[in-house]
């Protein structure tokens, strides 16, 4: 996990205890078979300075005053925000200089992040857009260190859908990150088991039919979804359980 992701688990963990942050993933399948995916991240408005006083403090140098500006819910959404997608969430910069940097062997997903009010949230809302999903999934979760079997999308035989299926088990994620070192897994990990079993993240996807899931499909059975208890995806222990995730979901 980089710096930057670590700043900002330190900078929501007291805002996830206190039950402040809402997690939502959405995916829409497009007729034509690009994917769309939403992620949305709300922090209660009377929690959102705190939560910008504690990212300014585990960002900044012990002992020394900023010269930067105050960072403010916009910037950290539209900025930082993208610069961690962008960077990917565990994989490790290289150190090697190079004068034109390497062309991606994908082309990334064409990405946005807004900032947004919804009655008592701040919203930060980062969206992709996947013109070649398949590749383009496959490169999104190997940079982001999440071993190819445990999330899984495959086009579907009939080629009108996509299939959707894995084991995620984020201890294995963080077992094979080279930038964590064994004292700092353990914080991470004692930090990660106070977080409150009734704070979720949801998932769902969205088509035109629904069929072989272990999710929830909605009453027109064109989408699914998934409520997810976020202590159990962050288990950092050794007998953490997986979360197991199936869908074939169509797109016309």
């Amino acid at each position: 996990m980089n710096l930057l992701a670590r700043l900002a688990f330190i900078a929501a963990l007291p805002l996830l205890l206190a039950g402040c942050i809402e997690l939502n993933a959405r995916t829409d399948l497009l007729p034509d078979g690009r994917v769309k995916t939403h992620t949305e991240i709300a922090v209660k408005k009377d929690a959102v300075q705190a939560m910008l006083q504690m990212y300014a403090e585990a960002s900044g140098k012990p002992g020394k005053k900023s010269k930067a500006p105050k960072p403010t819910f916009a910037s950290v959404c539209t900025k930082d925000l993208s610069t961690l997608m962008a960077e990917g969430g565990t994989q490790p910069k290289s150190k090697t200089k190079t004068k034109t940097a390497a062309k991606p062997e994908v082309t990334p997903p064409a990405t946005t992040t807004v900032a947004s009010e919804r009655g008592d949230f701040s919203v930060c809302t980062l969206s992709e857009t996947y013109t070649d999903p398949i590749p383009q999934y496959a490169a999104a979760i190997k940079k982001a260190g999440i071993p190819a079997d445990m999330a899984k999308m495959e086009v579907l035989p009939t080629g009108d859908g996509y299939r959707y299926g894995g084991a995620l088990r984020f201890a294995d994620v963080m077992a094979a990150d080279p930038t964590f070192k064994p004292a700092e897994r353990g914080e991470m990990a004692l930090m990660m088991a106070l977080i409150p079993k009734d704070v979720t993240i949801s998932m769902t996807v969205n088509g035109t039919r629904v069929e072989n899931t272990n999710g929830t499909i909605s009453a027109d059975g064109k989408s699914v979804s998934w409520t997810i208890p976020l202590h159990q995806l962050v288990d950092l222990s050794p007998d953490a359980k997986p979360i197991e995730f199936k869908a074939d979901v169509y797109f016309k």
